[in-house]
């Protein structure tokens, strides 16, 4: 269940158990993080863990800490460039998140990674927080919205929604 308040500057906070986010924006493999979340919204997942949301954002920059704020633990989904194969998963949790999200490049201005180190300094992160990043495919960066998904970034979702539904399995 969800409980409001207000915040100390007046913005009204929602509390929630958990947060699953997907972090992209409108173009090309970027919006693995949108796809990913559609994809459980339409498996019927959410329903049966009405205690957590599943929400996108598009290329949020520090504004990743206000989507943060009230929520007990958050599962971020986010495009990687990492030097990795294309549609590797990397599953970061905790402190590694921070440590090894400075290695792994996000396709935003003030990616995730720097964004999640400035919430560690000011102590606004989640008690448990999971990152997975999927290297993006190594074919130019689409610059249009109804570009497809390569094979590579849609086989990694598939991979991705059983791994996301076993750590909500405490939900469920």
């Amino acid at each position: 269940m969800e409980r409001r308040e207000l915040s100390a500057f007046g913005r009204e906070v929602v509390f929630v158990t958990a947060l699953v986010l997907g972090v992209g924006s409108p173009f090309g493999d970027d919006r693995l993080g949108w796809v990913l979340v559609e994809r459980l919204r339409a498996s019927g997942f959410p329903a049966r863990v009405p205690e957590v949301r599943f929400e996108t954002a598009d290329r949020p920059g520090a504004l990743l800490l206000a989507a943060l704020e009230g929520v007990e633990e958050a599962i971020l989904v986010d495009a990687v460039e990492g030097g990795l194969a294309p549609g590797e998963i990397v599953r970061l949790e905790g402190t590694a998140v921070e440590g090894r999200a400075e290695s792994l490049f996000s396709s935003h201005g003030l990616g995730v990674g720097p964004a999640l180190q400035l919430g560690r300094a000011l102590g606004q992160l989640p008690p448990r927080l999971i990152l997975y990043g999927i290297q993006l495919s190594t074919v130019p960066f689409a610059e249009t919205v109804d570009a497809p998904l390569s094979v590579a970034v849609a086989d990694a979702i598939d991979l991705l929604l059983p791994m996301i539904e076993r750590d909500l399995s405490g939900f469920a």
